[in-house]
């Protein structure tokens, strides 16, 4: 006589949850995904950069989603030629 056969669970995904907190639409959490997380600033006053808190798995990282403020590039700034370089080397 054969004993029955354990049948191996599926695999099932946890069912999606309501995001409620949801502050930007392009803000997500690096580490599970989620989008159900809380922008806030650093506390120092050197950064400016936004870093989210994932509701979900509770992990902390910088909110890749916000446009990168570039720095202003002087009016007479003009780019190093071939020329200038080999003056520049000569000095």
């Amino acid at each position: 006589m054969q004993r029955a056969r354990r049948r191996a669970q599926k695999f099932r995904p946890a069912p999606l949850k309501p995001c409620t907190k949801l502050q930007e639409a392009d803000s997500f959490c690096i580490s599970c995904g989620c989008r159900n997380i809380v922008v806030f600033r650093q506390s120092s006053n050197h950064s400016n950069q936004r870093l989210i808190k994932c509701q979900n798995c509770g992990v902390i990282s910088p909110d890749f989603g916000q446009s990168k403020l570039w720095p202003r590039v002087r009016e007479d700034f003009t780019p190093l030629d071939k020329e200038r370089a080999q003056e520049m080397a000569d000095q």
